[in-house]
């Protein structure tokens, strides 16, 4: 985890990753309407690397403190099953979704009803114009299908 005030971190951008400096300062106000537009347009041009090798370390001045604080990768499917409590048949499930004679799934859904029927161990995510359907054990294939 890292923390650090802003314009600390710019100076640090600007001169350990003038590209990525570059990329954030050429970008409107994220206030702005065209803020998304030019992200995507400029984010593709952005050398893919961490801000750990980017910036951590090649700067001078950046300090360790030792904590003791849990972590989660939140951003995986999976972890839905540490934060949403399970049904009695350790289904797992966000949305208006209804099981019958179903068990051990992961069901993530935005605006449609979803229902389980006779299954086992899946995974459903619904958004806004996907579904994706798996066995649970190649829910980390999901990131392989971003459009």
């Amino acid at each position: 985890m890292f923390i650090f005030d802003v314009n600390y971190m710019l100076k640090e951008l600007k001169e350990n990753f003038k590209e990525g400096y570059e990329l954030i300062c050429n970008l409107p106000s994220i206030e702005s309407k065209e803020y998304i537009k030019a992200l995507e347009k400029q984010y593709p041009k952005c050398e893919s690397i961490s801000i750990d090798y980017a910036v951590m370390e090649k700067s001078n001045d950046i300090y360790v403190i030792p904590s003791d604080f849990g972590w989660d990768d939140v951003g995986t499917w999976k972890s839905l099953e540490r934060y949403i409590t399970k049904d009695e048949n350790c289904n797992t499930a966000k949305g208006d979704i209804e099981f019958s004679n179903a068990n051990n799934c992961i069901v993530y859904g935005e605006n449609k009803r979803i229902v389980l029927i006779d299954v086992n161990d899946i995974f459903v995510a619904e958004g806004d114009d996907t579904i994706i359907i798996t066995q649970k054990q190649s829910i980390d294939k999901v990131k392989n299908f971003r459009k």
